[in-house]
């Protein structure tokens, strides 16, 4: 299973980039899960098609201003975040066995400017 998120950070304000509104996320910290985004949208992908969508539809909605080097600048810092899960199941003589391995990856975009070299 793959979950998505995307948040974004600007001014100090926490919004969800998924499911944008004016409302405003709260960081958490939980004893077991550790730190998290509450009511930030965590959304289920079934192919890489899936996570491009969703990253670039995040991505219009993200805070850009033109800057003397580059038309849309982000003024905003963003992260989103895959998260992979993967179960496995063993049957074995008297009882099933279940593994789980997980994964998460965050991309990171910080705020300023984006400069190419040739």
């Amino acid at each position: 299973m793959v979950i998505v998120s995307y948040l974004e950070i600007y001014n100090e304000v926490v919004k969800d980039l998924l499911n944008p509104s004016d409302k405003q996320l709260t960081i958490r910290e939980h004893p077991e899960m550790g730190i998290y985004v509450q009511d930030l949208a965590e959304l289920v992908v079934k192919s890489s098609a899936d996570v491009v969508k969703l990253l670039e539809q995040g991505q219009k909605v993200r805070h850009v201003a033109a800057t003397a080097m580059n038309e849309r600048s982000s003024r905003s810092h963003s992260c989103f975040t895959l998260k992979i899960e993967q179960k496995t199941t063993e049957l074995l003589v008297d009882k099933q066995k279940t593994t789980t391995l997980t994964a998460k990856i965050n991309l990171v975009d910080l705020a300023g400017e984006h400069v190419l070299l040739h």
